[in-house]
């Protein structure tokens, strides 16, 4: 199913940051060289730990003040020793990375590993100071190489370990995780779980003519009256962004906090149709407006989810922006890494995108003059490119820190506790589908025919709301009749000289006036002569 899909794309993507709230895993032993490292000097302390091993045995060797170290049955090649030593090392200051002072280092004598052995961090003694919220690792520098980290796993109660064949020295640290970084991993949790409080419904009972269908959680919907049309709002139930497809129609289409300009950079940049999809925020809204169809209409609208609305997601996150108000800052960055999420996300995919997105968005703020340049070729609008890059600048400080923290962690692609479905509500038909009924107009009333002699007449229509200007005329009292000659014409009962006559026009329909243009007006057949 898509929503599955894409719940799973979601969750990898913060796969770095949720696993610093504590999430239970699996083996997460990807390592990353990196200059955030620190360079402790480590010793032997006490005196090494020797135990036989043979193929036909587990083993589970207590180390104090680390933990212990197990193995099943089948890891060793021949039966030999083991030969463990507790390491302690300084610390550093300045390094993303914090030493926490005590480790191991193994050897074998007369055998080898078949398999990994395991180091269980149990000890009290090696967490005591390994802080709740912070991301364990351990440092382990091979044979002739540098330093390096591994991500360490959690046991189902919260024990980190490692399993490793690499006995060259391994110590117990761990990155502090700061407290922005932990608000992002709940928010990503808040993508599969949270949903919206419905707004109030402004404006005047929708007319008689129209009804909405919902068959989705989604969104809320309501509709009221606006002027002669039957206006639906539609506002997100989810925290992350989605599409939705608008019939055709729409009188107008209003999108809270993206002006008309914004969404054709939207609709260029991402591929959509202005005119027949909107980009929804978590918790946006947006609002249609249909007149009364001749002929009654259904207006299906759906909700769905693409690229594009999972990679906004997750990029809005991690700029810690407004959603509402930002979006043009996700949208520069997502489009030069949404190719890793096509043709649908999947979770190497979406391993691929995080990395993508904070390496863009450095190399952005790296060279501003350049950057504005690429945004407004991107766009096609310098307004909107300026507003983008202005909102990298705002989080350039978690892009930074971020860009430390994968230089140094990498990305887990563990597998991690399944999350809630994000798109749970969903089913496999047109799950975020919800429509607009239009009943058509009523047809215009037949004419009636009215009694007397008259023969078939008809009433006279109805005067417009508008009602045209007409001549008054008085009805004068009866004059003499004269009679006069010439080029002289009778006025108020004596012959005067006739006025030359004067050409006159008119625009055609319309009689003239001393004060306005009067449509003329046909005399009712019932007033006829």
């Amino acid at each position: 199913m898509r929503g599955t899909r894409t719940a799973a794309a979601i969750i990898a993507c913060c796969a770095v940051l949720a696993s610093a709230s504590g999430c239970t895993t699996k083996q997460a032993n990807e390592s990353q060289p990196g200059s955030d490292l620190p360079t402790p000097t480590v010793q032997a302390k006490g005196d090494a730990i020797v135990v036989a091993v043979a193929p036909d045995q587990p083993i589970a060797v207590a180390v104090p003040g680390l933990g212990h170290l197990t193995a099943p049955a089948g890891t060793f090649s021949a039966p030999g020793k083991l030969i463990a030593r507790r390491l302690q090392s300084d610390s550093q200051d300045g390094s993303l990375v914090v030493v926490g002072g005590s480790g191991v280092d193994v050897a074998f004598e007369g055998t080898s590993l078949v398999s990994p052995i395991t180091v269980l961090f149990d000890d009290p003694a090696a967490t005591r100071d390994l802080p709740k919220d912070a991301l364990p690792v351990v440092l382990h520098k091979p044979d002739g190489g540098d330093w390096e980290a591994k991500l360490l796993s959690r046991t189902a109660d919260g024990v980190p370990y490692i399993s490793t064949r690499e006995f060259s020295p391994n110590l117990l640290g761990w990155i502090p995780i700061p407290g922005w970084i932990r608000n992002l991993a709940d928010s990503f949790a808040d993508f599969t779980t949270q949903r919206t409080d419905a707004r109030p419904c402004g404006g005047p009972a929708a007319p008689g003519w129209s009804s909405v269908d919902k068959r989705t959680t989604l969104v809320h919907l309501c509709s009221i009256t606006n002027a002669d049309r039957a206006e639906i709002q539609v506002q997100s139930n989810r925290r992350f962004y989605q599409w939705v497809g608008v019939p055709a129609g729409a009188d107008y289409i209003w999108v809270e906090g993206q002006p008309d300009p914004l969404r054709r950079v939207i609709a260029k940049v991402t591929g959509h149709d202005i005119g027949s999809n909107v980009l929804l925020a978590g918790n946006g809204r947006f609002t249609a407006g249909y007149k009364q169809p001749a002929q009654t209409a259904r207006k299906d609208f759906n909700a769905y989810l693409d690229p594009w609305s999972a990679g906004l997601s997750v990029g809005i996150s991690v700029l810690g922006l407004n959603p509402s108000t930002n979006v043009s800052s996700a949208v520069l960055i997502v489009a030069k890494c949404v190719t890793q999420l096509l043709p649908f996300p999947s979770a190497d995919g979406a391993k691929a995108f995080l990395g993508c997105f904070v390496t863009q968005a450095l190399k952005n703020l790296e060279n501003p003059d350049v950057a504005l340049s690429a945004a407004k070729d991107l766009f096609g609008e310098a307004a909107y490119a300026k507003e983008a890059e202005e909102g990298l600048k705002q989080a350039k400080d978690r892009l930074r820190y971020l860009g430390r923290f994968l230089k140094v962690a990498g990305i887990i692609t563990s597998t991690f506790p399944q999350l809630p479905d994000l798109f749970s509500s969903w089913g496999n038909d047109q799950p975020g589908r919800f429509t607009l009924e239009l009943k058509g107009r009523p047809a215009p009333q037949a004419t009636q025919p009215t009694g007397g002699s008259g023969g078939n007449q008809s009433t006279p229509p109805a005067p417009s709301s508008r009602t045209p200007c007409r001549r008054t005329t008085t009805t004068a009292p009866p004059t003499p009749v004269v009679r006069c000659a010439g080029a002289t014409r009778a006025t108020a009962g004596r012959c005067r000289a006739a006025p030359r006559r004067r050409r006159s026009w008119s625009r055609p329909g319309f009689l003239p006036s001393t004060t306005c243009w009067c449509r003329s007006i046909p005399t009712p057949p019932s007033q006829a002569t």
